[in-house]
């Protein structure tokens, strides 16, 4: 009894579907003219004739022609925002119509048509320049032409992470890739092509970053593992066929230049003001100093803040830390002739020359003592020199010797030195006066330094 529930059940289902496909308007399989569009498209993708769930050209590598109008990009740190335009463009001759609807040329539908046929799922592909964060479709308008040409047409908003090379920050040049593919099918049933008869890639003409601009935008082809290599699944096993498109984009520079380097530059020469204030003036000079130290630390963080935290050296870092020492070195010049102009005791010099004035303000107890083992080495070989002269004794006629002293004329009382070990005239400078040339010094020094350092540094950025 129950058997014979389950078959008059099952045949009046069959009965049911066969009226439903039969009795679709007037369409009696041959001429489908009268019928509305949407009994029409109804009639087309029946599932007693038309499975979308299986790809059409079952027999040989499904081709599907793809175009891809890039509208817009957004960057944020390593993830960027693209937005798109996917076309894409294949034969199904099971949705040919020319035969049984001669008038009719072309259907249009939205995602009411698209969820009655089959279509390709084109996706991102996750790769290790590129993750996925997030993608949407919207706005999908299909296209059946009377051969069964089949165009399938959505938006897409993709956010994705592009890892960069930040060694030359923020002077880089960035290259990320967007690969789509179908994990569906491998290559030997569906292969994806870029469209060779037009633009396969668009670039809107407004195009353009908030920190970066783009320098290339290109497309290419490839084939890749799925993620399915070790499962029993034949259509999921192989390579798969990819469409690639590459970035190329170089940071904009005017952002940082505005505030970031020249700020920079402005805290540097705020730095060497201390060089034209009097060596006792302690406060003033030892807040300015403090002052642009803070001032830089600040600046430095609020512009890294945006950025990756990596674990090389940067050229931003490098312009930090370059900086930072020219502010420190000024601060610690400061405390230098501080310490020189609070001295009493006066600085004897043997040359008025910098080497000498130099030492003597940084190792002063080195310097007197030099001073004194010279002098003293001095008056000893003056000694000598005058024993020697006057000791000798001389023969006379009658068998006697003459001292020296009694040979010698009046005139030539006076015994010369020779010139190398005549005394040295020191000079002698105040503890002020020594601070006051430190500090005249620098004013050269530091700038001339600053130079070199510019000069290797943008050499280095922009040919390094």
């Amino acid at each position: 009894m129950t058997s014979a529930v389950l078959v008059l059940v099952l045949a009046l289902l069959v009965i049911e579907g066969e009226a439903d496909y039969d009795g679709v308007g007037d369409c009696d399989g041959t001429n489908c003219d009268d019928l509305s569009q949407d009994q029409f498209i109804d009639y087309l993708t029946n599932p007693l004739r038309y499975d979308k769930y299986v790809r059409p050209n079952t027999s040989t590598p499904f081709g599907v022609i793809v175009n891809v109008d890039i509208n817009h990009l957004e960057a944020s740190q390593s993830q960027f925002t693209a937005y798109m335009t996917v076309k894409c463009t294949y034969l199904d001759s099971n949705l040919k119509f020319e035969d049984i609807s001669p008038k009719r040329s072309l259907i249009l539908g939205d995602e009411t048509l698209k969820a009655k046929i089959w279509t390709p799922n084109i996706l991102l592909k996750d790769q290790e320049e590129t993750t996925i964060v997030q993608v949407e479709k919207k706005e999908d308008l299909v296209s059946i032409d009377k051969t069964g040409l089949v165009i399938y047409t959505y938006k897409m908003v993709s956010k994705f992470y592009c890892w960069m090379d930040l060694k030359k920050f923020p002077f880089d040049t960035q290259k990320c890739t967007l690969i789509f593919s179908d994990w569906s099918y491998n290559s030997t049933n569906l292969l994806l092509e870029w469209n060779k008869k037009s633009e396969s890639l668009n670039v809107s003409d407004n195009l353009h970053f908030t920190e970066f601009i783009v320098d290339e935008i290109k497309c290419d082809t490839g084939t890749n593992d799925g993620p399915y290599q070790n499962r029993d699944m034949s259509d999921q096993v192989g390579s798969f066929s990819e469409l690639v498109i590459k970035f190329r984009f170089h940071r904009d520079i005017g952002y940082y230049l505005l505030d970031f380097f020249i700020p920079s530059y402005l805290l540097v020469c705020t730095a060497w003001v201390t060089f034209w204030l009097q060596a006792d003036a302690g406060p003033p000079r030892a807040t300015l100093g403090a002052t642009t130290v803070v001032a830089f630390i600040t600046l430095h963080l609020g512009m890294s803040k945006d950025i990756p935290k990596v674990s090389y050296i940067k050229a931003s870092d490098i312009w930090f830390l370059g900086v930072s020492c020219f502010i420190f070195f000024s601060l610690a010049e400061f405390a230098f002739v501080n310490v020189i102009w609070r001295r009493k005791k006066i600085i004897e010099l043997k040359k008025p020359k910098q080497k000498y004035i130099i030492k003597a303000a940084v190792m002063p107890s080195v310097a007197r003592k030099h001073l004194r083992k010279h002098e003293s080495s001095l008056s000893v070989a003056t000694l000598t020199q005058s024993n020697s002269s006057l000791d000798v004794a001389t023969p006379c006629e009658n068998g006697c010797y003459k001292n020296g002293i009694d040979s010698l004329d009046s005139s030539h009382s006076v015994i010369p030195m020779p010139e190398d070990e005549q005394v040295f005239t020191w000079t002698k400078m105040t503890p002020q006066e020594v601070a006051i040339w430190i500090d005249r010094k620098a004013r050269i020094v530091f700038p001339l330094i600053f130079l070199i350092f510019n000069i290797l540094y943008w050499v280095f950025v922009y040919y390094g």
